[in-house]
């Protein structure tokens, strides 16, 4: 009767006694909303806290898996769980998927529960499927998203960088697409600030009066960062914002999707953005609960708002070869010259000397720039065009002092020779 006992003991599965720290750039204070219930994770050193039915679970084993040629903060990993309390056969271990998105964002898989009464073997290699080269990690349709509530300053580059003009689209409703001109995105950072317009960008919402839909509403959101992945077969780039002043978590929250060098005629950037925290509700640039279509516009401010004008006898169309040149208020630069979309703002002027400011279209740096333009005849213009330069609102309090001190002498220019009637080539 005494061997009963030892028999039992050595039919037992293998069980890993040991412990292991949870990776650093894990721990926070997350939140995540999973099927239709808003989870509240606490994850330190020990620990990975949950308000689901008070889960907390320890880290039993941990395997980090590598990632090739990607240059991030944070890795993936697969642990092995043990929930705390219970005895030894009824212990609850849990494999755990974590994908490290952005210092704000994880997105994770818990499988199902495993005792020691159901006779496998329990071990990181055994018991997890991402062990498995023919599983491998999880995509991003079975994980759920968790959004850091103490969030971490990411600069909006990643994200946003200009300005656009948007329409948009509400998936419910039937309202149709609303495309108002002063429905704005505006994310401009200056570089290597230190202030808060690094991190945030502001949406702004018009109404328009045929969409039921629609709504005047600016909001403002924090940027908390960006990432790869595949869905489908197809890579997309995610983004997460938080608004800053929506104190619902359901709402504060949004995941947004778009693809990289879309291929569109008119240069327009399709993206769509999540109702909730919830970024498997975005399947495509065409599918998701608000579906978006930005377009660069100039940026407006004091910077390029024009203080004086062109002269008129070198208003209006003009040629380099087939390349359209337009000047009227601001002179336009169109993008097959050189790539890129530039409008110059006449600033100030002393005769055929102009003090303009330089910006490109959709971007939000601005620079000034001094130009000689003259007529050579009815037909050909002449310009003379100087290095550009860099200068603050300060310094344009007094436009007279910039022009004296920049384009009184010209030096370094280059010579640009317009023409009234296009050149086929």
């Amino acid at each position: 009767m005494q061997t009963t006992p030892v028999l039992f003991l050595l039919s037992l599965p293998a069980i890993v006694w040991g412990r292991c720290n949870i990776p650093a750039y894990f721990h926070g204070d997350w939140y995540s909303r999973e099927s239709g219930t808003d989870i509240k994770t606490l994850v330190n050193a020990d620990k990975w806290d949950s308000n689901e039915d008070e889960t907390q679970l320890e880290c039993v084993d941990i395997f980090i898996h590598s990632n090739p040629g990607l240059q991030q903060d944070g890795d993936n990993v697969t642990m092995l769980m043990v929930k705390t309390g219970g005895t030894n056969l009824n212990t609850c271990y849990m494999c755990v998927d974590v994908l490290w998105r952005t210092p704000n964002i994880l997105q994770y898989r818990q499988e199902d529960c495993i005792t020691a009464r159901s006779g496998s073997q329990i071990s990181l290699n055994d018991s997890c499927k991402s062990m498995n080269p023919w599983y491998g990690l999880p995509s991003i349709d079975v994980t759920f998203t968790m959004f850091k509530q103490s969030l971490e300053k990411i600069n909006c580059v990643t994200t946003f960088e200009g300005v656009y003009q948007f329409s948009y689209e509400v998936d419910t409703g039937g309202g149709g697409i609303c495309n108002h001109p002063d429905s704005q995105i505006k994310a401009c950072q200056e570089p290597g600030s230190q202030y808060v317009d690094n991190d945030v960008f502001v949406m702004t919402y018009r109404k328009c009066l045929d969409v039921s839909t629609s709504k005047n509403e600016q909001i403002r959101y924090q940027c908390m960062g960006s990432w790869f992945a595949v869905r489908s077969g197809i890579g997309y780039t995610y983004a997460a914002v938080a608004d800053t002043v929506e104190q619902d978590t359901r709402e504060k929250f949004k995941c947004m999707m778009t693809l990289k060098n879309q291929k569109d005629a008119n240069n327009q950037i399709r993206w769509v953005m999540s109702r909730f925290p919830d970024c498997t509700s975005l399947s495509g640039v065409y599918r998701g609960p608000l579906k978006l279509v930005l377009t660069r516009i100039p940026i407006s401010n004091d910077y390029n708002t024009p203080r004086c004008s062109f002269d008129k006898d070198i208003v209006g169309n003009w040629f380099i070869k087939s390349n359209r040149i337009t000047i009227d208020d601001k002179m336009h630069f169109p993008p097959a010259l050189n790539q890129m979309d530039f409008y110059l703002s006449c600033q100030q002027t002393n005769g055929t000397r102009y003090l303009l400011s330089q910006t490109v279209l959709g971007k939000c740096d601005v620079n000034y720039v001094c130009m000689d333009i003259e007529p050579r005849n009815e037909r050909f213009l002449q310009l003379k065009v100087g290095v550009p330069f860099r200068v603050d609102l300060r310094e344009l309090e007094d436009p007279g002092l910039l022009f004296r001190a920049n384009c009184e002498t010209l030096a370094d220019t280059s010579d640009i020779l317009l023409d009234k009637y296009p050149i086929s080539i």
